[in-house]
């Protein structure tokens, strides 16, 4: 199935937090969507010395108010589409994956047009490209080019891989879903040169389509889109900008726990 539209982000919200009604979200109960993988933000944690352990805490703990403060936005957004009818409010598993892929637009917004503590350094986005396999193949293909393109070519941590192998088994139970996938990586590399913390911080989404080839049954087309981008935080910045948004990161922090995962790599 083709991937659908989403709204656009309510930017007037953005630039003016405090006008957003917060008993908004005791209207529509969507936290079975945190279970959903499509968003998901993923750290990789060293096994750094010792004496350097609080640093390890200290900038885990920034990352996770920063991604925090991401949530609770997105999961803003997500009620003022919800209200104006622009998302649905069932609990389907289609209608979840609708609403998280929202949050990620959502987030991907944000990184790109409003915080200021944050900078694109890099953005690398390739396709729509399409192979044609028999569909008994099809899942072999499918994990091949993500393994590939994640883990082979040295983009990700290794371990990203289980999580791949996790969508690869949802997009083969579901290869006519709308399969659009969005994950923020944190890997806190610890550099023994400078016995500092220099975070190597990351996205990447893709999305994964499946077509039958109506003159050959057995066999089917997949495309695939990728857009993956690297960020620079400023953590003097955000320390300053945090107090600011308290409450935000505090709500946000309860979904974050929700929808994130660690992951132990060695140095």
């Amino acid at each position: 199935m083709p991937a659908y539209p989403l709204p656009e982000v309510d930017t007037t919200f953005l630039l003016s937090p405090e006008t957003y009604d917060k008993a908004a979200t005791e209207v529509n109960d969507v936290t079975n969507d945190y279970g959903t993988p499509n968003l998901l933000f993923l750290y990789y944690i060293p096994f750094p010395p010792e004496a350097v352990k609080d640093d390890l805490y200290a900038l885990k703990e920034e990352l996770q108010s920063w991604h925090a403060y991401e949530l609770e936005q997105a999961e803003r957004q997500v009620h003022i589409q919800i209200n104006n009818g622009n998302l649905p409010t069932d609990d389907s598993l289609a209608s979840r994956v609708k609403r998280t892929n929202y949050r990620a637009k959502v987030i991907q917004f944000l990184r790109e047009n409003s915080e200021v503590w944050v900078t694109m350094t890099e953005e690398d986005k390739t396709g729509p490209k399409t192979i044609v396999v028999k569909k008994e193949e099809a899942n072999g293909a499918i994990r091949w080019e993500l393994l590939s393109r994640y883990i082979t070519q040295g983009r990700l941590p290794e371990q990203f891989s289980v999580i791949l192998n996790v969508i690869n088994g949802i997009i083969a139970a579901e290869p006519e879903a709308d399969n659009r996938y969005w994950f923020s990586h944190a890997y806190l590399k610890y550099d023994n040169g400078s016995r500092t913390f220099q975070p190597d911080i990351r996205s990447s989404s893709f999305t994964v389509t499946q077509k039958d080839i109506d003159e050959h049954k057995d066999t089917v087309s997949i495309e695939f889109t990728h857009a993956d981008y690297k960020w620079r935080l400023d953590r003097a910045l955000w320390r300053k900008q945090r107090h600011l948004v308290e409450d935000i990161i505090e709500a946000g922090e309860k979904i974050r726990k929700e929808m994130s995962f660690d992951f132990f790599v060695s140095t």
